[in-house]
């Protein structure tokens, strides 16, 4: 009995799933999921076009502190001109930390400090 309960699961659990895949594939719904994928950005800050001082990044600075240990290594992909850096290098209290920043966009990525070294 067990092994019909769950061959009968696994059955119904990947019927429910193609139904999903195939729903999901439909341009109706694939725009309202895309939809709510950017009004939930912006409810958190990303990509609001505010400045990163308000922005939800700055949450990742108290949960940083309170859950982490230096030293820390920090990815900022998107990086556009380096607000967040230059916003880490100002919250983190300890030095020591290394961001990476990468920015694929051409003329921001120019304008992107290629290092910055800090010095205490």
């Amino acid at each position: 009995m067990k092994d019909f309960k769950r061959r009968a699961m696994k059955y119904f659990k990947r019927r429910a799933m193609d139904f999903f895949v195939r729903l999901s594939g439909i341009r109706v719904l694939q725009n309202f999921l895309l939809a709510n994928v950017k009004f939930s950005q912006f409810l958190i800050g990303i990509g609001c076009g505010g400045k990163v001082s308000r922005s939800g990044e700055n949450i990742m600075f108290s949960i940083l502190s309170e859950k982490c240990v230096p030293p820390y290594c920090i990815f900022d992909v998107g990086a556009n001109k380096g607000q967040f850096m230059y916003n880490t290098i100002n919250h983190i209290s300890t030095d020591n930390f290394i961001i990476h920043c990468f920015e694929p966009g051409g003329k921001h990525s120019r304008t992107l400090p290629k290092s910055l070294k800090m010095t205490g």
